[in-house]
């Protein structure tokens, strides 16, 4: 699920629970920030991110990012 206004991005991404294919995970290193890292990014746009175990035996994670306008300077003239 991808939803996208003016004020946020929302995302929701669903496994269905385990492969049964052994290649699957092959390549995999596992030296990744996984969680951590997503939600630490999450974080520096103003928003969170949720991951859990899910009804049909996989995982559930939703991330929402706020939105927020272009960071704008003001340049200060002398008086």
């Amino acid at each position: 699920m991808l939803q996208v206004t003016h004020e946020a991005v929302r995302v929701a991404v669903e496994d269905t629970g385990p492969s049964h294919d052994e290649t699957a995970h092959r390549g995999t290193s596992g030296g990744g920030q996984g969680l951590v890292g997503m939600r630490e990014r999450a974080a520096l746009y103003g928003g969170h991110l949720d991951a859990g175990p899910n009804t049909r035996g996989g995982w559930t994670v939703r991330a929402l990012l706020i939105a927020t306008p272009p960071h704008t300077t003001t340049e200060q003239r002398p008086e």
